[in-house]
């Protein structure tokens, strides 16, 4: 039994971000019907292959689903289709990028039959707008959210990864948007229609580039290979044996870089202290601390960055990271079956301990699921009475989330619970705030009371209450378990031993409030061998394998 497992979903359509969504909510045992042609759901003929000729892109997407098969030219196929959304608590619908010979049926009566039907649309550009009606792939909606204009050399086309991204990317908004009215309908009854822009949710990845662009004017451009605004270095170099990603934000972390290679001259000037000013000498830099890293294996240069706190780590392969027994033991990578063949993808990242995800599972055949015709069509087992209320309530009004994060993974997973109406109260300390506020100390900096001005802060932590609390005081300790105690939930994405030191582990958390849900993110999680590895957004794409197919097509 998951934790999802009282929800039927129904698949209709052909699109990535519609599977994707989909199979999240299989991952916690929902029971997804995938609606598809006699001839397949049409990205069951999208490459990449398997051996036998199976799509692997279609097995990742759609393991642990049913499928039903329907044509459109048979006259009962359109009342199979009405009975099975009738009877669903989700609709996920994917027609606007592809109707894949979907049966027709009348929508908009089914949502009055069952008040309580969620529907989530997908579109390439949400369904209005100047590009309502234009088509689109995975690669233009990359291109045109600028993923792709800043990676590669100053000469030459920008580099574009052989990836999927923007599926992933909207497949996890939309199971966003669809999560969080399965919550709203526990209060109103009401089911919610949301409609999701693939182009607007791959902006996500970009908003960094555009609130700098909004700071700064028109900087962002190709600066070159292993050159990335607004700091260096952050790139991936080469060693002695296999390649070991660098990031270097804080004046701290800079010197203890310099230390470890022994570069006193560099760790030393003055000039050099911020990551804006060593962008202007990244030559002469680089020629100076590239060969060093060649003496040593990226392993034992991993070693030393965790001994120093920096964010390094090694670039691992994607048959190193297949072949990883950790990876595996955490359900990062698990295994499936596709026909007669097995094979291994990637897990859920949503690792709910209490009721974990499905490790893996089997690949429908085309109708292998096939619901049984002729069931009453009554209103659905899973109909909803609709309860007064108001009906423009945000869907998580009500819910109160504490928000222990900084940076960038945590603020914008506690901003979108806030978009969506909790109400969010951030705890920082004076002595250790945000560093979204800047890193600089200087006089200058703190007397114009910059960090409360910086655009990067407030972008990302906006609709949220905040409060200062010194965590290492009993009363500041006090004040905070005050507030847990009325919490739904609690985020954090310090490093992982951070709060249990501080008395605020789940362990005490959830005696003091056993209602509480706690999403700890730190960087590669609790139980990982790289669990005390400090790291930033670059180092885990660079600790994922992200980088590896742009990186070999640039040597």
């Amino acid at each position: 039994m998951g934790a999802l497992s009282h929800l039927k979903i129904v698949e209709i359509g052909s699109a990535a971000t519609a599977s994707y969504c989909a199979r999240l909510f299989a991952d916690f045992g929902a029971t997804v019907s995938k609606v598809e042609p006699p001839s397949g759901d049409p990205l069951r003929r999208a490459a990449p292959f398997t051996p036998k000729g199976h799509s692997a892109w279609f097995a990742f997407l759609n393991f642990n689903k049913s499928s039903v098969a329907l044509d459109p030219n048979d006259v009962s196929a359109s009342l199979c289709l009405t009975e099975l959304v009738l009877d669903c608590d989700i609709l996920i619908d994917g027609r606007d990028v592809d109707e894949a010979d979907c049966p027709a049926f009348d929508l908009a009566a089914l949502k009055q039959s069952n008040p309580g039907l969620i529907h989530v649309e997908a579109s390439w550009f949400g369904g209005e707008g100047p590009y309502a009606e234009f088509e689109a792939t995975d690669s233009t909606i990359r291109a045109l959210t600028g993923l792709v204009r800043l990676v590669g050399p100053v000469e030459g086309p920008p580099v574009h990864a052989p990836d999927f991204q923007t599926g992933i990317f909207g497949g996890l908004w939309g199971f966003i948007a669809a999560a969080s009215s399965v919550l709203s309908r526990m209060h109103d009854g009401r089911g919610r229609t949301s409609r999701l822009s693939i182009f607007e949710s791959s902006i996500a990845a970009t908003e960094y580039i555009m609130f700098e662009a909004f700071l700064r004017g028109d900087i962002m451009r190709r600066i070159g290979v292993n050159r990335f605004w607004p700091t260096f270095p952050v790139g991936i170099y080469e060693t002695r044996q296999g390649w070991l990603g660098v990031t270097t934000v804080t004046p701290a972390q800079w010197r203890a870089f310099c230390e470890m290679l022994g570069l006193f001259d560099l760790r030393d000037d003055a000039t050099l202290f911020m990551g804006v000013d060593r962008l202007q000498r990244m030559e002469e830099i680089e020629s100076k601390f590239a060969p060093k890293l060649k003496q040593r294996t990226a392993a034992e240069w991993f070693a030393e960055g965790l001994k120093r706190r920096i964010p390094i780590v090694p670039v691992p392969g994607i048959r190193d990271l297949i072949n990883d027994a950790e990876k595996r033991s955490r359900g990062a990578i698990v295994p499936i079956v596709i026909g007669d063949e097995s094979g291994l993808t990637v897990g859920s990242m949503q690792r709910l301990t209490g009721m974990p995800p499905r490790r893996g599972g089997a690949v429908p055949a085309i109708g292998e699921g096939q619901p049984v015709a002729g069931r009453s069509s009554d209103g659905g087992t899973h109909a909803f009475a609709l309860r007064p209320g108001d009906s423009s309530r945000l869907p998580l009004e009500g819910v109160r989330v504490i928000d222990f994060s900084m940076g960038w993974a945590g603020p914008i997973c506690t901003r979108t619970l806030a978009d969506l109406g909790a109400d969010v109260i951030k705890i920082e300390a004076i002595q250790y705030p945000d560093w979204w506020r800047g890193v600089d100390r200087r006089p200058a900096y703190v007397l114009e009371q910059m960090y409360e001005k910086s655009v990067r802060y407030c972008i990302m932590n906006r609709n949220k209450r905040g409060i200062t609390l010194d965590l290492t005081r009993p009363q500041g300790l006090r004040l905070a378990r005050q507030l847990l105690t009325d919490a739904d939930l609690v985020v954090d994405n310090y490093s992982v031993e951070v709060l249990p030191k501080l008395g605020l582990g789940f362990e005490v958390l959830s005696k003091i409030n056993p209602k509480l849900v706690m999403m700890s993110m730190s960087a590669f999680g609790a139980g990982s061998i790289y669990r005390d590895c400090r790291a930033y957004g670059s180092t885990l794409e660079q600790g994922s394998g992200l980088s590896e197919m742009p990186m070999g097509r640039l040597s």
